[in-house]
């Protein structure tokens, strides 16, 4: 997921509110601005955004399926939330970007994501605001089993 985030160039641009000069700065990225947990430290003052991410699993004992779900959290600096062309904010084009790479694609290679939730939510530190959509992911067997009304 981590690497997926980070193929893209406009992520960069986004969470670190600069543009992005060589590919080498995307590695900058990690654990500082994209974080596989849902946890973002309380003491972070930087005028910057952040992805956090974690994924949860139940199996179905009686159709031994797996359904994963993938949450994403989108914190954003309340200095920089509006794009500088005064277009939109920048979660919505953080999050337009996360729809872009993950949203009714199979790219985490475990199944189909489909989007089941987009919400705000409330962080702890007042500087930030966030957003948080989560993914239902389908596995092959879940998939074969819908197509087949079972």
């Amino acid at each position: 997921t981590t690497k997926l985030l980070k193929s893209s160039p406009f992520i960069y641009e986004l969470l670190k509110n600069k543009q992005m000069e060589s590919e080498e700065q995307i590695d900058e990225l990690d654990w500082k601005n994209i974080i596989p947990q849902l946890f973002v430290d309380t003491t972070i003052t930087e005028a910057e955004a952040y992805i956090a991410f974690d994924f949860t699993s139940k199996v179905n004992s009686v159709d031994t399926f797996k359904t994963t779900h993938v949450y994403f959290q989108i914190i954003c600096n309340k200095k920089i939330v509006v794009l500088p062309d005064k277009i939109g904010t920048r979660c919505d084009a953080i999050i337009s970007e996360i729809y872009r790479l993950f949203k009714d694609k199979n790219t985490l290679g475990i199944g189909h994501n489909t989007e089941i939730s987009n919400s705000i939510i409330n962080i702890s530190n007042p500087d930030f605001v966030a957003r948080e959509i989560i993914f239902k992911v389908a596995d092959f067997d879940e998939r074969v089993k819908k197509r087949y009304g079972r």
